[in-house]
């Protein structure tokens, strides 16, 4: 990608400059931000069937790993997911229809905004660890008042193009290698 003509402070210290055009946000103001809260198990079926297509996903690193299947998604999709127990901050984009239980953070677009570019955003430059010898937690109070930037959709969509090939490559690589080295 080209570097922007002209850059200039965003006021957040651990973001630095951006393109004059941007803006910044509080990620309130882009994202409802709730809770997964309390399982509902009347619900959940362990399997994916006809009658439980949607998955139940809690905290986890991995995209993937399902909590249980359910017939009542409370969430349409579209939306991010963020750990907020343990191993916090991880974003996760869910395109499909779910639900999230416990600790899982669900932020759901207020305004016309690209949620896959928001998800590689709160994953790779935002940091929410602290320095505390406790499990680490974040809440949708704690992550509210952060500001992300906000450039135009048209360059959201741009970025996440970029940024799924690229790491679209590098995990083909990496599936080389590891095929590579077990062979």
């Amino acid at each position: 990608m080209r570097r922007y003509d002209s850059y200039k402070p965003s006021d957040v210290q651990w973001i630095g400059d951006i393109p004059s055009h941007w803006r910044t946000a509080l990620i309130s103001k882009l994202f409802d931000i709730k809770a997964g809260g309390d399982a509902q198990p009347e619900f959940y079926n362990d399997i994916k069937d006809a009658e439980h297509p949607y998955p139940v996903y809690t905290n986890t690193k991995s995209p993937l790993a399902t909590y249980a299947y359910t017939s009542q998604p409370r969430f349409e999709g579209k939306c991010i997911t963020v750990t907020g127990r343990g191993e916090i901050g991880r974003a996760i984009y869910r395109a499909k229809p779910f639900d999230a239980i416990v600790r899982l953070l669900v932020l759901t677009p207020k305004l016309d905004v690209n949620s896959r570019f928001y998800a590689f955003y709160i994953d790779t430059v935002m940091d929410f660890h602290s320095d505390s010898a406790a499990i680490g937690q974040l809440s949708a109070q704690q992550i509210s008042p952060f500001k992300v930037c906000l450039p135009p959709l048209a360059e959201q969509e741009k970025i996440v193009e970029f940024l799924s090939t690229k790491t679209s490559l590098i995990e083909a690589q990496q599936r080389e290698r590891e095929r590579v080295t077990a062979a």
